[in-house]
């Protein structure tokens, strides 16, 4: 790790006598930085609670180059308090690597420790604990980056920092023989121990590592031997909840039942939404809280899964991960998308007239629809457009909860396509929608979808109880969904001509058919906008309101529209 910079965790060692499991301990780690004959990091005091080392208590010093810089001081009873601070010395420039070691009552609490000597790029690497289970088999190897810093009082920092080349490292103990292996692979070196024949305690090494661009640094390794049966795993909290942000970071914990450090691996996963969540370090010994970051960029609002699973002792602990994701203030939701005619939602058609409710669709001043000089309707009206199908749709109208569009006739023949409001420069989640041929519905008279249709007798009028059609008349009938036409609709366009629907188009009254004369795009309207001309059957009972349906290719319009017949 950088010496620079406060470390967030650090090696601890334990002795253990046969069968007992250690105490609990925290993790420490002092660090110094010496430039120019300057520490820069004043004394650090550790507490060593008498729950660790009751009573008296011996410190060891040691340090492994750079000569003798550490010191440490105590009154030698728990509770105790121990200073562990720096001396200047005269060193090559590099990293170099010290323990104070405080012994007692058959427990040993480590202060690992850094000094950096500045004056050029300089390697860094984090400490390494290892732990083993007395004749077990060997641990899996632990990974480790290899980066360069420097001080920036001192020379101009490289950005982004170099990779160190031709990197080296050598291993040495101090204690148990040659346990400790190192491997090098590009800018990182694997550290295994092998165990065998080692009795429980603990044992320390060091990693030294050179490069040709970069002064030498140490890497502390410790390894803890243990005896008895393995611990149970365990996981803290259980379950992790976390709220959106463009990255959120926490944690979680994962240490053993009875203390004893294990060989630690994590592995994050995810059921939706794509790798989001990702973890601090992969390897380590418990206990060990890991930072846990979940990446909300691009992730659209609701709610995702996943987990992070801790292996180590021959044992798995998952804990379930769920990161909710909530729209932003100003972001345009969609609610529902429903027939303009008939209000209800599901698949929608070529030409369709729809109406899409929702939150933030649009400004607080509605706009309705306007015309060009080409004679083709606005796609964006108050910096609101909708894109079906990725094709910006006809606008009719637009507020802060609606929009009333046309939908383009260029999505015939498809299965599905999405729905998408952009407003102010900011987009909605995506819908997906499925697309039917035709999906007829009635106008009414009051726009709610049952009730009087928007239906004109012989004369123009409007047909109402008041105002009933005789048997026999020739009546129209204003709806919209009746898909794709022939010639083909053009989207937007104010109809010209005649388009019939490409399905065969038919109508009821009263439950009897009734003979359709015509029926395609209203003239003079928007296309979208369906006529259909029927005769009032003479069969058909007088009444102030009889049902009217219409039927394009199998598809029929709601229920509950109604006429009168006179």
């Amino acid at each position: 790790m950088r010496p620079n910079v406060l470390p967030s965790t650090i090696g601890v060692g334990l002795t253990v006598t046969a069968g007992k499991p250690p105490a609990i301990v925290s993790f420490n780690q002092a660090a110094f930085l010496n430039w120019n004959g300057r520490i820069y990091f004043s004394p650090t005091n550790y507490t060593i609670p008498s729950s660790i080392i009751p009573g008296a208590f011996n410190i060891t010093v040691t340090t492994e180059g750079g000569g003798n810089w550490l010191v440490a001081t105590s009154n030698g009873t728990t509770p105790a308090s121990v200073a562990v601070s720096a001396v200047p010395v005269n060193a090559s420039p590099g990293t170099y690597a010290g323990r104070v070691i405080v012994s007692g009552s058959g427990n040993t609490f480590v202060i690992n420790a850094q000094y950096g000597v500045y004056g050029t790029t300089m390697l860094s690497c984090d400490d390494i604990q290892l732990s083993a289970q007395a004749g077990a088999a060997p641990s899996p190897p632990r990974s480790a980056t290899v980066t360069t810093y420097c001080d920036i009082a001192a020379e101009p920092c490289p950005s982004p920092p170099l990779s160190p080349s031709t990197l080296t490292a050598s291993v040495s103990t101090s204690s148990g023989g040659g346990w400790l292996h190192a491997t090098v692979a590009g800018d990182s070196i694997s550290v295994s121990a092998n165990s065998t024949g080692l009795p429980a305690g603990l044992y320390f090494g060091v990693i030294d590592l050179s490069s040709n661009n970069a002064a030498p640094a140490q890497v502390l390794v410790s390894l803890l031997v243990w005896s008895g049966p393995v611990p149970l795993l365990v996981a803290s909290p259980l379950t992790l909840s976390l709220s959106d942000s463009s990255a959120q970071s926490t944690q979680t914990c994962a240490s053993s039942s009875e203390n004893i450090p294990l060989d630690l691996t994590t592995q994050t996963s995810t059921s939706d939404g794509g790798n989001w969540l990702s973890i601090a370090y992969s390897s380590a010994t418990t206990p060990s809280c890991p930072g846990v970051t979940a990446t909300t960029t691009g992730l659209l609002p609701g709610t995702y899964h996943g987990s992070i699973v801790f292996t180590g002792g021959g044992q798995s602990v998952t804990v379930p991960v769920s990161l909710t994701v909530s729209p932003p203030a100003d972001q345009p939701l969609l609610g529902t998308i429903v027939n303009a005619a008939s209000g209800i939602s599901g698949s929608i058609a070529p030409g369709e007239i729809v109406t899409v409710h929702g939150l933030g669709l649009g400004t607080t001043t509605p706009a309705s629809l306007t015309i060009d000089a080409q004679g083709q309707l606005a796609t964006r009206l108050s910096e609101t457009s909708l894109l079906i199908g990725g094709i910006a749709a006809p606008l009719l109208y637009v507020s802060q909860s609606q929009i009333n569009a046309i939908v383009p006739y260029e999505i015939a023949g498809q299965q599905m396509v999405t729905v998408q409001a952009q407003s102010g420069g900011v987009s909605s989640p995506i819908w997906g929608v499925p697309v039917a041929g035709a999906v007829p519905g009635i106008f009414t008279t009051d726009s709610s979808g049952q009730g009087p249709g928007a239906i004109l007798n012989q004369d123009n009028s409007v047909n109402a109880p008041s105002n009933p059609a005789a048997v026999g008349s020739v009546i129209q009938i204003y709806a919209t969904g009746e898909g794709q036409t022939n010639p083909p609709g053009k989207t937007g366009s104010i109809a010209s001509g005649e388009n019939s629907p490409v399905l065969p188009v038919s109508v009821s009254i009263g439950g009897i058919n009734a003979p359709v004369s015509y029926a395609g795009t209203a003239p003079s309207s928007v296309e979208g906008l369906f006529q259909i001309n029927a005769i009032v059957p003479l069969g058909a009972t007088p009444g102030a309101a009889l049902p009217v349906r219409i039927i394009v290719g199998s598809t029929g319009s709601q229920l509950g529209v109604t006429i009168a017949v006179r």
